[in-house]
């Protein structure tokens, strides 16, 4: 699809407001299924807590900043 399609698609309220629920939906997974993993192969504790936080930080940045690029072209914007 073009830029301009896609622009179009996520001016609709529904379109835009799924969007946002998928990348919601997609990084609290990603951050579930990696959490996970690191719990389970990383045993020092500092480690762990440093990797978790650079977990937490990367999966919220991310969503915040695909949420804010939905909103953006929702509202008319160019993201």
């Amino acid at each position: 699809y073009s830029h301009a399609n896609v622009v179009k698609w996520l001016s609709q309220p529904l379109s835009a407001t799924a969007m946002i629920l998928l990348i919601v939906s997609l990084f609290w997974h990603a951050r579930l299924g990696l959490q996970v993993l690191i719990e389970d192969y990383v045993h020092e504790a500092g480690t762990k807590f440093a990797v978790l936080a650079a977990l937490n930080l990367a999966t919220i940045g991310g969503g915040a900043f695909g949420i804010f690029s939905v909103a953006a072209l929702a509202f008319g914007g160019n993201a």
